[in-house]
C-alpha cells in the first residue's frame, strides 16, 4: 500500500518510520536481504516519490556507505532516516491517514454525495461536480491535482482506500463545507 508523506507543515505519522521500514522491506522481491537499485526505484515509485530514479540515486549516494549499489541490512535503517527526512520531495497523498473531526466527517459527506452513480468511487466529473459545489473558481483544474497527488493506483478515480487521503488533500487546501 503507498504511503503519504505529510508536508513540512503537517505533524508526522509517530508510526511512520515502521511503516516505511516495512514499505522497504516489502520490496526485496527476490528476498536476498538487500534492495538492488530497481527494487529501491520500484519502493520510491510506490511511495509516491516525484522522480524516482533521482530519488534512488540519491539514496544511494546517501545510504550506500560501502558503495556497492545495494542497500544491505546494516544500511536499512539509514535509508529510512533518508526517506523520513525527504518525504517532502514525495507526491503528498501517498500515506493512509485518519479523517476524524466532525469537520472531516462533514466534508466526507459533501464528497460521498457526489458519487452519483453509487459504484463506491468518485470519477474526475464527480470530484469536478464536487469541486464546483465547494466553491473551487478552477473546479476541473482542482480535480485534476487531487488526482495526481490522491489516486497512488492512477486508475483515474478515488476509490475507498484513497478516499481519506482525498478528504485531507481537499482539507489542506481551504475546501470545507459552509
Amino acid at each position: 500500500m503507498p504511503m503519504c508523506f505529510p508536508g513540512s507543515g503537517d505533524t508526522p505519522d509517530p508510526d511512520l518510520r515502521e511503516k516505511l521500514k516495512k514499505e522497504f522491506k516489502k520490496h526485496d522481491v527476490n528476498n536476498d536481504g538487500v534492495l538492488s537499485r530497481e527494487e529501491l526505484k520500484t519502493a520510491f515509485k510506490d511511495l509516491g516519490a516525484w522522480w524516482p530514479r533521482w530519488r534512488t540515486d540519491r539514496a544511494l549516494h546517501h545510504v550506500d556507505a560501502n558503495n556497492d549499489g545495494v542497500i544491505n541490512p546494516e544500511e536499512f535503517d539509514k535509508l529510512v532516516q533518508y526517506a523520513m527526512k525527504e518525504r517532502s520531495s514525495f507526491r503528498p497523498m501517498s500515506l493512509p491517514v485518519s479523517v476524524n473531526t466532525e469537520e472531516d466527517q462533514t466534508l466526507k459527506e459533501a464528497f460521498k454525495k457526489h458519487d452519483v452513480n453509487h459504484d463506491g468511487v468518485l470519477s474526475k466529473h464527480e470530484l469536478i461536480g464536487a469541486f464546483k459545489e465547494l466553491g473551487a473558481w478552477w473546479a476541473w483544474g482542482r480535480a485534476s491535482c487531487a488526482l495526481y497527488n490522491v489516486d497512488v493506483n492512477n486508475d483515474g478515480v478515488i476509490n475507498p482506500e484513497e478516499f481519506e487521503n482525498f478528504v485531507r488533500y481537499a482539507k489542506k487546501h481551504g475546501y470545507k463545507v459552509k
